[in-house]
């Protein structure tokens, strides 16, 4: 599981659809799919239900989710005190 798989999750859960979620992150599409895809081949669950009018987020995804978050905001703690000669 690598961060940027995350913050990518995050992403399609924000807008609800893969499309505006590549167009916001600056990637293809099929790209962010294949992030996705890998992210639940590796926890070996379903994150998100593929609907037609976009992605709905399945319980295991929102676990998954809320504990992004977290992982996110430390990071972005770490980079902020690496930054400001802080420490952590």
């Amino acid at each position: 599981m690598e961060i940027f798989q995350l913050r990518y999750f995050i992403m399609v859960v924000k807008f609800g659809n893969f499309t505006k979620a590549a167009k916001e992150l600056h990637i293809t599409q099929p790209a962010l799919s294949k992030q996705i895809k890998c992210l639940e081949e590796e926890t070996k669950v379903k994150l998100l239900k593929r609907t037609k009018r976009g992605v709905e987020i399945t319980e295991e995804g929102k676990q998954l989710k809320k504990h992004a978050d977290n992982i996110l905001i430390e990071v972005e703690k770490i980079n902020h005190a690496i930054h400001s000669k802080q420490t952590i």
